[in-house]
């Protein structure tokens, strides 16, 4: 399902913000059970108003990323994402937050690393003037907080 949404549902400009969520909702299950019990993960999705449309795949890397670099600690307590999406009147806001483990993440760096540099040419893009991006990183926790006004997209 995730690589038919991918591959097929994705082709347009903009897509129901159901569908995205659809896709995002299945992304998270299939990593809590990679990841079993080694962390805390909390999700929620408050969503008023289902029919609004969305670019495809613009939230995607920020979820991506939470999990890519979380941390993995011995101790499952010190494992924690936190994601909440919140809609309504046409105002999106997502909040990431994740720990991670500073230690692995200042290794040399691999192929790609790119992903949260073109999601911001896509917010610039697709939502100028219509979005506000807060990254911030304290030293063992990563916070993603993003929110778009999708009123003037539609």
């Amino acid at each position: 399902g995730l690589l038919r949404y991918q591959l097929y549902e994705c082709n347009e400009d903009k897509i129901l913000v159901s569908k995205e969520l659809g896709y995002l909702e299945n992304y998270i299950s299939l990593e809590q059970i990679r990841k079993g019990k080694d962390v805390q993960i909390e999700w929620d999705f408050e969503v008023i108003l289902e029919n609004q449309k969305i670019a495809p795949l613009l939230l995607t890397p920020f979820i991506e990323n939470a999990f890519k670099y979380l941390s993995n600690y011995s101790e499952s307590s010190k494992n924690h994402l936190y994601i909440h999406l919140f809609i309504e009147n046409h105002h999106l806001e997502l909040k990431v937050e994740n720990t991670y483990q500073p230690e692995l993440i200042n290794q040399p760096k691999k192929a790609g690393g790119l992903g949260l540099e073109n999601v911001k040419k896509r917010l610039n893009l697709i939502y100028p003037n219509q979005h506000h991006l807060v990254l911030v990183s304290n030293g063992r926790i990563f916070k993603v907080h993003l929110e778009i006004d999708l009123l003037e997209y539609e």
